[in-house]
């Protein structure tokens, strides 16, 4: 009979992602359906990232390590981020040895590609989880290594550094881990116009430029305007028009809009997909790789919101646009209906979990 210190040591994984919000909220949604399945969670994350200031509310044993980016152009900041990636590996191997996890689960972020090189060196096996059409650096590099490869959008393939047959084998074509409360609620007359909390400046200029004719048209208006507006906007709040400088809880608002104005990174879409919002959306164009652009494709190709370009805004026909998603909102939401029936069925939970009880001998 198996001790109770070995089946406990085999439900442990470690799961490491963050920085952004994009890598961390997919982070803490494998957790929350980890945990739930009985494994013991460990998150590693970075000092300087999103999770500095959402992790506690989560309830995870975790560590915040110190890891940064680099400025390409420098060869101090090139030369700081690999000491401080070294001594991040270092630290990790020795963690990981003591707790000896199942497995490791990588996102995407500063502190992934630490914690994925430790497990590398531990052979412990390593997932991947990739969010974006045009996969990041983090998890280009540790492909090398990984066990399985979890894509959202099957053309990211493409991007890895070794796309042969190595690789395709264990890629797994699956949606990003969306948080449960997304859903396809009914839908009120609600325009939201969000840039995350950060802000877009393109996004709360074409609330400007649209938001008479949209009142005009007995639309009511969210605007979730990011910290570093919220002073400048917050004035246009009024009983039709609410302003909000950011939300733990997007699912309140994109579960009851009909229409929904956003940038399109990878988490992005996939709740606009769960809550079933038509979209006006806008790629942010200096993503790296160009990759809010083909994350949108995903909408684009079925037929299910419209694209505008940053250039496009300020010259924008507000009437028209406004009476086009109108005349077509019957379509693009019997579209985007279809286009979630369809992603359910390679829904990313039950994809993992078939994947870990296949990998991990309980």
């Amino acid at each position: 009979m198996k001790s109770q210190y070995v089946l406990k040591r085999r439900r442990r994984i470690i799961i490491s992602g963050g920085g952004t919000g994009g890598h961390f909220y997919p982070a803490m949604a494998i957790s929350s359906f980890l945990k739930n399945k009985g494994f013991n969670i460990f998150y590693i994350g970075a000092q300087r990232g999103i999770e500095k200031l959402k992790i506690d509310s989560f309830e995870l044993e975790h560590i915040l390590l110190n890891a940064k980016g680099w400025n390409r152009n420098s060869f101090l900041s090139i030369f700081s981020a690999l000491f401080l990636l070294i001594s991040n590996i270092i630290k990790l191997f020795f963690i990981f040895r003591k707790q000896r996890p199942s497995l490791v689960i990588c996102t995407g972020g500063y502190s992934s590609i630490a914690a994925g090189s430790a497990a590398a060196l531990l052979g412990i096996p390593l997932y991947l989880q990739e969010q974006n059409a045009f996969p990041g650096l983090t998890n280009r590099v540790l492909s090398i290594f990984a066990k399985r490869i979890f894509i959202s959008f099957e053309n990211a393939l493409l991007y890895f550094p070794l796309n042969t047959k190595f690789v395709r084998n264990k890629t797994i074509d699956c949606f990003n881990p969306v948080r449960e409360y997304f859903k396809d609620s009914k839908k009120n007359n609600i325009f939201l116009f969000t840039g995350g909390s950060q802000g877009s400046s393109t996004i709360n200029r074409l609330f400007l430029k649209m938001k008479n004719v949209i009142l005009a048209n007995n639309y009511k208006i969210i605007l979730i305007c990011g910290s570093r507006f919220y002073k400048d906007y917050s004035k246009y709040s009024n009983d039709k028009i609410k302003v909000l400088e950011y939300t733990e809880k997007p699912w309140e608002f994109m579960n009851k809009s009909k229409f929904i104005v956003s940038r399109c990174g990878a988490l992005s879409i996939s709740e606009i997909v769960y809550s079933c919002n038509v979209s006006v959306l806008i790629p942010y164009p200096f993503a790296s790789g160009n990759h809010q652009y083909y994350n949108s494709e995903l909408l684009i190709n079925n037929n299910s919101g419209i694209r505008l370009s940053d250039n496009e805004i300020d010259d924008i026909d507000e009437i028209n646009l406004l009476n086009t998603l109108k005349n077509s909102y019957n379509d693009y939401y019997k579209n985007i209906q279809r286009l979630k029936i369809k992603i359910l069925k390679r829904d990313f939970f039950k994809v993992i979990d078939n994947c870990i009880n296949e990998d991990i001998k309980l």
